[in-house]
């Protein structure tokens, strides 16, 4: 008996510190804690979180006050302080942003320029023309790898991923899509980039119910069915779990966008619906989302010719 104590102990000490199974959560509850104002916020803003900057990033085209041109905006919540750092870049652009973390960089892409900031925001970026014509394109990163699909304006190239080659400053092929995407957003967990939704085109085209599923290893495409068409989705990830908000296409009236929020657990292949205390009534929307540690934010307000967005957010389980 004396020698199959330390056996039970050792079985009781992994136990004990086994990883609990993530839950999925079925109800947020969400709570503003700031707001930001600017022109063009809801139309493609780059929201980005990180955990070890315990900060938001938001990119959009806005006016510079000191300078009266509409270029390009980066500001840095401080999760902490609340203080928001701001850095205006006076450069002509599409609208669409998305923010990134790379090889610590701050990395916005947008649709003729990426440009590289220091995380504090206190110089001007690097600015690389990157070659492409694009808008409502998609982002994600692999091996610090920058990873974009969609959007193509010249509704040429919408169907193929890119990566990016920092080395020769520009995109490289790295795969195609089944079909083109515009207005989907996704992740990388594992070696697959998961892409929700969207539309074939900026505009015009039947709203996606898909999830497509790309494996970086060996290129091929896989796609599952979503519980419903998500004419715009905005990601961001968690562990294993993605979480989704989308917007909806509304028949009846193309200004009235319903939003829904989910999670997809890259394990179980399981989309689940989240509810929340938001109204969906159509009026306000969700226009961005990000998970920094058990939180997760998002932007939310009205969604036509606004000039200012709540910033929400919920805990996680």
């Amino acid at each position: 008996m004396k020698a199959i104590g330390p056996l039970i102990i050792a079985v009781l000490f992994l136990s004990c510190n086994k990883d609990e199974e993530p839950v999925v959560p079925n109800y947020l509850e969400f709570q503003q804690i700031d707001e930001i104002s600017g022109a063009f916020l809801t139309q493609a803003t780059g929201f980005f979180g990180s955990s070890e900057e315990n900060a938001l990033y938001i990119s959009f085209r806005d006016l510079n006050p000191d300078t009266q041109f509409q270029g390009e905006r980066v500001s840095k919540l401080d999760l902490e302080s609340f203080e928001m750092t701001t850095s205006y870049f006076d450069q002509t652009d599409f609208i669409t942003k998305q923010v990134h973390i790379t090889d610590d960089r701050l990395m916005v892409v947008g649709g003729q320029f990426i440009n590289l900031y220091n995380k504090s925001l206190s110089s001007s970026p690097i600015s690389i023309q990157h070659g492409l014509t694009i808008t409502r394109f998609g982002t994600a990163i692999y091996n610090n790898d920058l990873y974009l699909w969609g959007g193509d304006l010249n509704q040429l190239f919408s169907d193929i991923i890119y990566r990016w080659n920092d080395k020769t400053e520009s995109f490289e092929f790295a795969g195609a899509l089944p079909k083109a995407t515009t207005w989907a957003h996704g992740e990388v967990v594992g070696d697959r980039i998961y892409i929700f939704g969207g539309q074939e085109e900026f505009q015009n085209t039947p709203t996606s119910d898909q999830l497509l599923i790309f494996d970086l290893t060996d290129t091929l495409t896989a796609s599952l069915d979503l519980p419903q068409q998500m004419f715009r989705t905005f990601t961001s990830v968690q562990g294993d779990f993605i979480y989704v908000a989308g917007q909806l296409e509304n028949d009846i009236d193309e200004n009235d966008l319903d939003f829904t929020l989910g999670v997809f657990d890259t394990e179980k292949l399981k989309y689940s619906e989240i509810q929340t205390n938001l109204s969906d009534d159509g009026t306000f929307t969700i226009s961005q989302i990000a998970a920094v540690g058990k939180r997760l934010y998002d932007l939310y307000g009205e969604r036509f010719e606004a000039t200012s967005q709540g910033i929400f957010v919920a805990n996680l389980p």
